[in-house]
């Protein structure tokens, strides 16, 4: 199962990409949350499951790739030099 947060020319939405990676399964509307970020905040990411073998609302051509998570907290990097 992979998450998406992509954009269309009438909204902005997550979702499910297809088994075949072709398409993606709108999430919004099913489980009542406006982002992945607030899905996962509320505990409920296992909810997307039931979900993952219906079929696509969006073709992969027909959609843009946003950020996967919104507003993400806070953000840690260790860089290493050589």
């Amino acid at each position: 199962m992979r998450f998406v947060s992509f954009s269309t020319p009438h909204t902005t939405s997550f979702g499910l990409l297809t088994d075949d990676g072709t398409g993606v399964i709108d999430l919004a509307d099913r489980v009542g949350a406006n982002d992945l970020g607030e899905l996962v905040e509320s505990g409920q990411l296992e909810a997307a499951h039931a979900f993952a073998n219906e079929t696509r609302d969006h073709a992969v051509d027909d959609i843009t790739y946003e950020r996967l998570l919104p507003w993400p907290g806070k953000i840690f990097c260790i860089g290493l030099r050589s």
